[in-house]
């Protein structure tokens, strides 16, 4: 059984103890955009909030900060900023060890999924067994990180200014999902003179 806060949150019972919390999609994006996150994030975030309100995630401990955090801590912040209970595992193996690399990366990676997970500092009003999603208030580190990942899964591409930009999703990158079920097809150097200025060719998405 589950009885929403007034924010639309939820109160968390069975469900809990098996690792799986309801996530208002409303609560994840006023806290980025508290944060500061960037504009074109944030308009990306908005334009996924009518579709569902709130999404269950598997969220696992974040652990103790002096340890590199897990893939599966990864993918669920990767989950949290993307607003998506469901993402590409292979993709998302392939960002792991990039953001890892970063300078304070695996640092940002645990502080930022912490810090969604924060209860907020009224948790006293709440009952023991709540768990909030999003209460505590994020950092312009943590904000800018967030908005750095997000772009990652929304274009494919892993962009740092330590490496040459990394390919590392095409069909499974969340910006097809604007021309769902399709895909532009990849761009074929022997079309001839001119042709990269025609219409994209569409495929289906596999």
């Amino acid at each position: 059984m589950k009885r929403p806060f007034k924010d639309g949150r939820f109160f968390l019972h069975d469900s809990h103890r098996m690792g799986f919390v309801n996530v208002s999609r409303r609560s994840v994006i006023a806290a980025l955009i508290r944060g500061g996150i960037s504009a074109v994030a944030a308009r990306y975030l908005m334009s996924t909030a009518a579709a569902e309100t709130v999404f269950s995630l598997k969220l696992p401990e974040a652990g103790p900060p002096n340890r590199t955090p897990s893939f599966e801590v990864f993918l669920a912040l990767s989950q949290l900023v993307t607003l998506r209970s469901l993402l590409d595992e292979a993709s998302a193996r392939r960002m792991y060890p990039l953001f890892l690399e970063e300078p304070w990366g695996a640092h940002h990676i645990h502080s930022t999924y912490a810090q969604l997970l924060a209860l907020p500092d009224e948790a006293d009003k709440l009952p023991r067994h709540a768990h909030p999603a999003l209460g505590g208030k994020l950092s312009k580190g943590q904000v800018w990180f967030a908005s750095h990942l997000l772009t990652t899964w929304y274009l494919g591409i892993y962009y740092h200014e330590r490496t040459a930009p990394v390919r590392v999703a095409y069909s499974e990158a969340l910006m097809h999902d604007l021309v769902h079920p399709g895909i532009p097809q990849r761009f074929d150097e022997g079309s001839g003179f001119g042709a990269w200025g025609d219409p994209p060719r569409m495929t289906k998405r596999p």
